[in-house]
């Protein structure tokens, strides 16, 4: 099956959107992206990371991103080094490297990827992490700029969950963590984790180097990065600012799910696993 009736069967089975699937034919069309780079605005750096199996479903997210009302200085794929023949790019990628996007190859820390290189690559700019099977609104990233210009010391996510604590003030479970709505919009609060899917804001220079110890990463959260960054941002007393207004993905780019990291840690409960963890090294309680 052709990957637009893939994208359409998606969107009728799960959202039902007209707007999406219209998102999705526009982004095809476009052949330049040049026209957005009038609307660049420095400082700014996105990243992302995949896998072989997504690389080519992957082209919308960036391509999304391109089209932002605000688009970022720089946009970064960062690759697997050790798989690096297995990444294949059709044509159309050609589009993207034309307006900018860059592909970096480095050693796979899984879910990490997507901030490390880029935090500790680019220590001077704010960093825009996004994902790899979504397409993104074009007002996202004017939504995280706006909350960083407002609070400059913050993590600005557009998606957060309220972290839970029981009776005697250990965590609660993960999936006990309710989804933040407008409420939390008000100022930036210690109680709240970005979750990275809806696109998160990480300032320079707000992270300490424990924060980018990788042997600690692997051994105690390697497949959980948003749970990693929380307990980063509280040794650092970093507070994390949820914009008002919604995070709109116009859908999950079909087939990226075949491999889910996410249903992995819920399923078999590996963010708690990990919030364990962390809680006990870091006498987090």
């Amino acid at each position: 099956m052709k990957l637009m009736d893939h994208v359409c069967d998606s969107l009728i089975i799960r959202h039902g959107a007209i707007a999406a699937k219209r998102k999705i034919r526009e982004l095809d069309k476009i052949t330049d992206f040049e026209c957005t780079k009038e609307n660049i605005q420095t400082g700014y750096i996105a990243s992302m990371t995949t896998i072989p199996y997504r690389m080519e479903l992957s082209y919308y997210s960036a391509a999304s991103i391109l089209m932002q009302r605000r688009r970022p200085e720089k946009i970064l794929i960062v690759l697997d080094e050790a798989r690096k023949e297995q990444y294949t790019f059709s044509d159309k990628f050609n589009r993207l490297f034309k307006a900018g996007v860059e592909i970096l190859y480095r050693k796979d820390l899984r879910c990490h990827t997507k901030y490390y290189y880029a935090i500790t690559e680019y220590p001077d700019h704010s960093v825009i992490t996004f994902d790899d099977d979504c397409i993104y609104d074009d007002k996202l990233f004017t939504k995280l700029i706006e909350g960083h210009k407002k609070y400059p010391d913050a993590v600005i996510a557009m998606r957060c969950r309220a972290v839970r604590r029981k009776e005697d003030g250990t965590y609660d479970d993960y999936n006990n963590w309710p989804k933040c709505s407008g409420k939390y919009s008000t100022q930036p609060r210690p109680d709240i984790i970005a979750t990275g899917v809806g696109g998160v804001l990480y300032p320079p220079h707000i992270f300490d180097e424990e924060t980018f110890n990788i042997n600690r990463i692997m051994e105690l959260s390697l497949g959980q990065d948003d749970i990693w960054l929380y307990f980063m941002e509280r040794r650092n007393n970093i507070l994390v600012y949820r914009p008002k207004g919604k995070s709109q993905m116009y859908v999950d780019v079909p087939d990226t799910q075949a491999i889910s990291l996410q249903s992995d840690n819920v399923q078999h409960n590996r963010n708690d696993e990990s919030i364990r963890r962390l809680a006990d090294c870091y006498k987090l309680k």
